[in-house]
């Protein structure tokens, strides 16, 4: 079994401020089109809030960064703890991996709209209600996940 890298094991970051620039640039174009996809599909809201919002301050750090150092392979499994309404998991899941989210946020369900809109498949979007997990919507209990993936 393969053992996933850690942040620990890649070097301090020295600044590419060019590269960050632009990949900052192809996430924000990234999500611009994911707008675009939604207002097309009627979904007005979705489509909006993403044309209109933008990446925030502390996203335009944070998401280059990790696109940098973390560059998976299509058909990588991705389990994205706490990702609430980031671009991260469906700019991944357009690559071709599989990605699946959870956040004690309802607002994370959202990704299940972006990987709609964009095409693309999003085995699992969950969120933690009280002491209850739900997935895709329903009670963790009535849902069947293959997480093998993930052990």
């Amino acid at each position: 079994m393969l053992e996933a890298p850690s942040l620990a094991d890649y070097p301090v970051h020295r600044g590419d401020i060019a590269r960050e620039l632009c990949l900052l640039d192809e996430l924000a174009r990234f999500k611009r089109g994911l707008g675009l996809k939604a207002l097309q599909a009627g979904d007005l809201k979705t489509g909006a809030v993403s044309l209109l919002q933008g990446i925030g301050f502390y996203r335009c750090w944070e998401l280059p960064l990790v696109v940098s150092y973390f560059q998976p392979e299509p058909g990588t499994q991705i389990l994205d703890v706490g990702s609430l309404k980031s671009i991260l998991p469906v700019y991944w899941a357009s690559l071709g991996c599989l990605v699946s989210v959870i956040d004690i946020d309802p607002a994370v369900m959202v990704q299940q709209k972006y990987a709609r809109v964009q095409e693309v498949v999003m085995p699992c979007a969950a969120r933690i209600r009280g002491r209850a997990l739900y997935v895709n919507g329903k009670p963790c209990e009535q849902v069947t996940l293959d997480c093998s993936a993930f052990s």
